[in-house]
């Protein structure tokens, strides 16, 4: 608190300073902490007494600074492994208590892993010293540089990282709400309902099963092919006349063309039929239709014995209404820097931001490795070797990693950049499916590199791919024009410097 106090980033205290010797300490008020009683034991000295209530969690108030809105992976990952002066001036803001990583559930949705295996309780990544505040945002005064939270609560802060994520949606499609979890509609997005996915492939012993991906935005996108594959997988390793049939809001199956012709010759093996351009609208639960919009207005109904939807995803409610976002809704951020457009000491990473890339775990894990580079940089005021990285492009650039499952022990591993670039980590070949990637990479390495070491702040050499396999590492070939073009679109340093010397 001395030091606060010294480089001014918080109100005065309410008492003023004064000369405190043992004795007038003892007289003041007994110590209540470790410092206090180290400056007793000494004599005292001369440095400013708070009143005993200026910090404790029931106050109207809280000073914080570094507040991080959102304790999950993203939010956790971002932080955990930040130099020790910034650790312990640190906050989490966050409603749920739990860190999950949903990019998992597709594996529980196909019994190939528990659900519990994918959520943990927030407190086992929390150093004693980190304060975790257990409620929502409900505005945000970027101005000011503080929040309001919905028990009334104000935060000033001097940084905020927001790292808020994606809610799902299906209340935008008509009927889904009210049907999922039963006549046979349910989804690995929602929270709840994996184990209800894999009941319902489990009991289906023939029909139609319909797969759906929507128009919008969704967080692990390819979740969507994972079900599918998996789904479709077990059906025939059981020998069950089930028609399978996708269908996608998008022209494409995948957002990388790369992996989206791979993905769609798959499907044209399996014998699973593809209709391009089509969104879901609206499900009706009591005929088993599900109607979609197609691309030139006509809408097209099918019957379906099995339904797996994939909603759309929109950023919390509190996020889309702040100065923050841009006209979709999403965190506007420099791509380079991650840092918010137009508020300095603001950033924003994960899925709720408008970087032009996928949803993705392991693209977010990438930002966060960047991420505290460039907060480290920015505290010290280090502005020549921000310079540098910014002009060699040596900040993010756009990582993308998703895991599609594709059946039985097989997994495809799909890595790419801002421009589309295939990216290679793994010493295997990463445009086919492989038992490699199942079970070494998804199945025993992620999990000990997520929830052992990269969310407790470990940061070693065995969780980064790319230094454990570097001789077999390929980055992207993308070439000096396109890379110019990127530099160009990201703030120029002299910005940099006018943000941060606020």
């Amino acid at each position: 608190w001395y030091q606060r106090r010294v480089h001014g980033d918080f109100p005065k205290p309410k008492m003023p300073l004064r000369s405190v010797s043992g004795s007038h300490m003892r007289s003041v008020s007994r110590p209540t902490s470790q410092l206090q009683k180290r400056f007793t034991a000494h004599g005292g000295t001369r440095y400013p007494v708070y009143p005993a209530n200026y910090f404790v969690e029931d106050r109207k108030d809280h000073r914080q600074k570094l507040a991080v809105i959102g304790s999950g992976i993203t939010g956790l990952s971002a932080t955990a492994h930040l130099a020790g002066e910034y650790q312990k001036t640190l906050a989490y803001v966050d409603p749920n208590p739990a860190v999950s990583n949903y990019h998992g559930f597709s594996s529980a949705g196909a019994g190939l892993s528990a659900l519990a295996d994918h959520t943990k309780a927030l407190s086992n990544f929390l150093p004693n010293y980190h304060k975790y505040i257990q409620d929502e945002v409900v505005e945000f005064v970027p101005e000011q540089k503080y929040f309001l939270l919905k028990s009334g609560i104000k935060v000033h802060y001097f940084s905020l990282v927001l790292a808020m994520g994606l809610q799902a949606r299906p209340d935008l499609i008509k009927g889904l709400t009210e049907s999922l979890g039963s006549n046979g509609v349910t989804s690995n997005y929602i929270n709840s309902l994996p184990q209800t996915t894999w009941n319902m492939t489990q009991t289906l012993e023939s029909g139609k099963a319909v797969f759906t991906f929507p128009k919008g935005t969704v967080r692990g996108p390819g979740g969507s092919l994972s079900a599918l594959f998996l789904a479709s997988h077990y059906w025939k390793q059981s020998k069950r006349p089930v028609e399978v049939e996708y269908y996608t809001g998008h022209n494409d199956v995948y957002e990388n063309k790369h992996f989206g012709e791979l993905i769609q010759k798959l499907m044209a093996e399996r014998g699973i039929k593809v209709h391009l351009g089509h969104n879901l609208v609206e499900v009706r639960p009591e005929s088993k239709e599900a109607v979609f919009e197609t691309a030139d207005g006509r809408t097209v109904v099918t019957k379906f014995n099995f339904l797996h939807a994939t909603p759309s995803h929109a950023t919390p409610h509190a996020l889309r209404n702040s100065p923050f976002v841009d006209q979709n809704g999403f965190v506007d951020v420099n791509p380079s820097d991650l840092t918010v457009n137009n508020f300095p000491y603001h950033y924003a990473l994960g899925d709720c931001t408008n970087l032009p890339t996928s949803k993705t775990l392991l693209g977010t894990l990438n930002q966060a490795k960047h991420f505290r580079n460039i907060y480290e940089l920015s505290m010290r005021g280090d502005f020549q070797e921000l310079q540098r990285q910014l002009s060699k492009g040596d900040l993010y650039t756009g990582y993308t990693g998703e895991i599609i499952f594709t059946g039985g022990d097989k997994a495809l591993f799909a890595e790419w950049d801002y421009f589309h670039e295939f990216l290679q980590t793994l010493p295997v070949n990463q445009r086919t499916p492989n038992s490699i990637t199942y079970n070494f990479f998804v199945k025993y390495y992620l999990p000990w590199a997520l929830w052992q070491r990269n969310l407790r702040g470990k940061n070693d050499k065995l969780t980064d791919l790319k230094c454990l396999f570097k001789s077999f590492t390929k980055t992207s070939s993308t070439d000096a024009a396109h890379r110019d073009s990127f530099l160009k679109q990201v703030s120029a340093v002299d910005e940099q410097q006018k943000f941060f010397a606020v």
